[in-house]
């Protein structure tokens, strides 16, 4: 198949060295040249061969028309004969699709195309979901992913699959923006993520901040278990129903998901089994979370730590220490300072700070 595309390969060529001088073939003739080549292939492509010989060649026939598409791209100078073998390539892979690798490297002129198909349609999907209390992290991470496909150098450098990848995640993005039912959408659009495999880590690092801030409550709460369980059902119910995925050289969004749930299982596992070892192997304090956090937030910053950073400090302290509600606060929740959440709490430590400095006062002044 690949030697029906000498003639249209010699065609290019001399027009690019002609630089559209007389002596480059003509639109009408560039035109009859696409369309015989179409003929030749169809001739070629019914003759037998095995399947491999016949998937080796139409994808290298593929991956030539792709060459020659750019090489033609690059000029201004013949955006009519562009515009004739873009029809060429388009036809192509509707008649051959089956036989062309999904990693195929996408033309320039498709690249445009989906980025102009991105840009106008996304802005106002995520206008939409933002009405649906869809958390605004996991949409800016939607717009960074689509960014960073047509940005040189980003992995994972856009592919051919990507055309269909992109185009159903905007189709089924829009279908959720537009139902107007009274529906879960934060859930049914983490659902709707991993059906579709938007393995794009950005996002999963946001659903796992997410996680986390729910967990830290939870911890303060004394409900952890329920939590954790709440988890474990999203997770059963998720399918990935797609071969399909935005980073294909990833696992899948599922996968981290579930690795993440089964390390915070072992971690808070760990931590109470610790906890249950011994009846006095920590502080109990008539302090909730928050209350415990601003203390450790206070004693760090006057230094009252021998450690190098605030990680390990907490790493140290957490171990060490029980809430009024007898619940073990993870390193990661007492470093954490979220200044919105820990306010209500600060006059409480700061009427003990200054019960603590009048009872030194009045003892040693």
């Amino acid at each position: 198949m690949m030697t029906t595309l000498l003639p249209l390969e010699n065609a290019i060529d001399q027009h690019l060295r002609s630089n559209g001088s007389a002596a480059a073939p003509t639109l009408e003739t560039f035109t009859t040249l696409c369309q015989q080549v179409l003929v030749d292939m169809s001739v070629v492509y019914k003759q037998h061969m095995s399947k491999a010989v016949l998937d080796q060649s139409t994808n290298q026939a593929h991956l030539i028309l792709t060459h020659l598409s750019d090489k033609l791209s690059d000029t201004t100078a013949a955006p009519n004969h562009m515009r004739v073998l873009q029809t060429l390539i388009n036809q192509f892979e509707q008649y051959y699709g089956q036989h062309i690798k999904a990693e195929n490297p996408i033309a320039h002129y498709q690249s445009q195309q989906l980025q102009t198909l991105v840009a106008r349609r996304l802005p106002d999907i995520t206008t939409q979901l933002k009405r649906k209390a869809i958390p605004i992290p996991y949409l800016d991470e939607l717009v960074y992913a689509m960014a960073s496909l047509f940005q040189p150098g980003k992995l994972p450098e856009l592919q051919h699959y990507h055309r269909s990848y992109i185009t159903r995640l905007l189709d089924a993005l829009e279908h959720m923006a537009n139902d107007q039912r009274d529906k879960p959408w934060p859930e049914r659009f983490i659902s709707l993520l991993v059906n579709i495999d938007f393995n794009y880590m950005g996002f999963y690092n946001r659903w796992a901040d997410l996680q986390n801030a729910q967990l830290d409550i939870a911890l303060t709460q004394g409900n952890v278990a329920a939590i954790l369980m709440q988890m474990d059902m999203k997770l059963a119910w998720y399918r990935t129903k797609t071969q399909l995925a935005y980073d294909p050289y990833n696992r899948s969004l599922l996968h981290y998901m579930q690795e993440y749930l089964r390390f915070k299982k072992k971690e808070i596992k760990l931590s109470t089994e610790s906890q249950a070892s011994s009846a006095y192997a920590f502080i109990p304090l008539q302090l909730n979370g928050n209350q415990a956090k601003l203390f450790f937030h206070a004693c760090y910053a006057v230094g009252l730590y021998d450690a190098s950073s605030k990680e390990e400090a907490a790493k140290f302290v957490a171990q060490h220490i029980r809430t009024d509600f007898g619940t073990v606060l993870s390193p990661h929740s007492l470093r954490k300072y979220d200044k919105d959440k820990l306010a209500p709490h600060a006059d409480f430590v700061i009427r003990k700070l200054k019960a603590m400095t009048k009872y030194l006062e009045d003892d040693f002044r």
